[in-house]
Formats: structure tokens, sequence, C-alpha cells
């Protein structure tokens, strides 16, 4: 899985940082604490965050039978509340809880009204991965037609223009569906050359993290 509360998608701190304070159990039950007090305190925008904190963090355990409903509810109470941008992180999580138990078409369902809502509310970062999952998932079933290749070149143009070190990290990914792609079409040499660009880019990204922490 990449450095995110999901294997496809981007970064999100839950109910007390989806168990990254080093001890699972404790952020569990605090997260759960947390969702039973803004419960009490009718504060569903609480409730919802937290519950998608607590889903975040079943996921790393591979428990998401658990983490669905927990992301379902996160769903439904930032739709209730107008909210569009969790509405939309939300979202994703659970699109990504429904491919790991295996139900792939609703997955692409939730994955295509995600990408047409972020692009209705110009939130770039939500289409570019929305584009990604969705030619990924059309390369699953090795299927390499136009669409999903204007849809890798969609998320490439957003992820080139936004240098932050998550999307760049995102962007080596994509290279990664790029070889693949042209290796289903038969072009084996420039899926070669892209898989040697992934890798540098990937060794780039790893020795800026291994410079940083020694600054730090």
């Amino acid at each position: 899985m990449p450095p995110d509360c999901d294997s496809r998608q981007g970064s999100h701190r839950g109910a007390r940082s989806c168990g990254d304070l080093g001890d699972e159990l404790t952020s569990r039950l605090r997260g759960e604490e947390a969702v039973s007090l803004h419960r009490k305190l009718g504060d569903d925008w609480g409730v919802a965050y937290n519950q998608l904190g607590l889903g975040c963090g079943l996921a790393f355990e591979d428990d998401f039978e658990g983490a669905q409903p927990l992301f379902e509810e996160s769903v439904r109470l930032f739709v209730g509340l107008g909210d569009e941008h969790w509405t939309l992180q939300a979202s994703r999580r659970l699109a990504w809880s429904y491919e790991e138990l295996g139900d792939l078409e609703r997955a692409r369902q939730i994955q295509e009204d995600i990408l047409r809502r972020a692009r209705a509310t110009d939130d770039e970062a939500l289409e570019a991965k929305a584009l990604e999952v969705l030619a990924m998932y059309s390369l699953d079933d090795g299927r390499v037609d136009d669409v999903v290749v204007s849809r890798l070149a969609a998320a490439h143009r957003v992820y080139r223009e936004r240098r932050n070190h998550p999307d760049r990290y995102w962007h080596a990914i994509l290279l990664s569906r790029f070889a693949r792609a042209l290796a289903l079409r038969d072009r084996a040499a420039a899926a070669a050359k892209l898989l040697a660009c992934y890798r540098a880019h990937f060794e780039g990204l790893a020795s800026q993290r291994r410079s940083a922490g020694s600054c730090a």
C-alpha cells in the first residue's frame, strides 16, 4: 500500500491520525470515544470525520469488512451536511473497501461519481486520482483503449504541475500505469523505457526523504 490511508488514493488524517501514534489500540479507543462524544453533542461533522479515521485504522489492519460501514456512515453524514470535499474524501475510502472486498463494479461506480463531482468542483487532485484508479481498473481487465490512455494522460498533466511530495509519488505510480498500458499494446521497448523512468523517479523521492531525515 502507498503512504496514505488506502492503496490507490491520497493521504488522510482521521481520528487520532489513523493509528500513527504508534499505538493502534489506544488510537482506536480515542477515536471511538471521540465518536461517542460527538454523537452526544449532535455534531454530525465530528462523527463523520472520526468514523472516517476509525475506518482508516481498520483498513490499515486489512479489516475492510469492519471499515466499510464506518466509511458508509461517514459518506452519508458528509452528504447530509453538504460538505462536498469531505464527501469525496470519504467516498474514495469507501470505493477502496469495495475494491478490496471484491465488488469491483461498485468500486468503479463510486470512482465514476467521484470523477464527475471532482470535475464539477474543480478539484484537480481528486480528479487525477479518480482518473488513475479508473484507468487501472481497465488495465486490470486487459483493456487499453483511447479512453484509458486519455485518462492516464489527463492525470499525468495534473500531477506534473503539482510538485508536492505526495503528488510526485503518485506521478511516479502513474508512470508505471503508462508502462503497463504500453506493454498491453505490445510496445515492450517503450514500456521498458517508462519503467526505467518510474524507478529513477522513485529513487529520487527516496533519496529526498533520506536527506530530509538526516536534517531533522
